[in-house]
């Protein structure tokens, strides 16, 4: 599906482009601290700060932040924040999942390679990985294209995954399992190398 002339506009604008460089600087300020200082609120607040920018300027609909805890020497994904425009009704609440290859989640945080999925209804039968459909299920949502990028720390470290759900036509747009197919498209691979960039600690000055 081709980019939509409104956001081959945008793109090009300054104001774009600004809104891409404060985000980068705000999400690497973000990724700097150590979240062992943070309370569970304050960290809470500074990954929704990070999904709701991704978000912003990809044109998501959705999207997660899930963060690696090896604390009791099992290595677990702990499914932190999550937000979704066409469900703001919904409450999601954080639960731990096993960090396996299994999930899209999982598989990232493990290998270290982003996923871009332009249906994730549609995988190939030797992905290790798989959609869980429940969350379509329960909440009748339609997940179709998906973006999943490793978080890291200053030393590099993968420390989570940021997972960001059905980029769309127009920002605006509430998702249905009917219109899903016509209101979303797959993510770039600009947007993927973009969205590396902002999550790969650097130097801003």
């Amino acid at each position: 599906m081709t980019i939509p002339n409104w956001q081959l506009t945008s793109l090009k604008q300054p104001e774009f482009l600004q809104e891409v460089t404060e985000a980068a600087k705000l999400i690497n300020q973000i990724l700097s601290l150590r979240t062992t200082v943070c309370s569970g609120d304050e960290l809470e607040e500074l990954l929704n700060i990070i999904l709701s920018k991704t978000r912003a300027i990809t044109c998501s609909d959705a999207g997660s932040v899930y963060l690696i805890d090896n604390s009791d020497g099992v290595p677990k994904l702990i499914f932190k924040v999550s937000q979704n425009y066409s469900l703001k009704e919904a409450t999601f609440r954080q639960f731990a999942v096993p960090l396996t290859a299994n999930s899209l989640a999982g598989y990232v945080a493990l290998t270290g390679e982003s996923l871009n999925l332009a249906d994730a209804y549609d995988l190939p039968a030797t992905a290790p990985y798989h959609l869980d459909h429940s969350f379509d299920v329960c909440f009748s949502y339609r997940t179709r294209s998906v973006i999943v990028m490793p978080m890291h720390t200053q030393n590099g470290d993968i420390m989570g995954v940021l997972q960001l759900i059905n980029r769309k036509v127009k920002p605006d747009v509430a998702i249905t399992p009917d219109n899903v197919l016509q209101v979303t498209q797959p993510y770039s691979p600009a947007e993927e190398e973009m969205l590396r960039s902002l999550l790969h600690l650097g130097s801003y000055d």
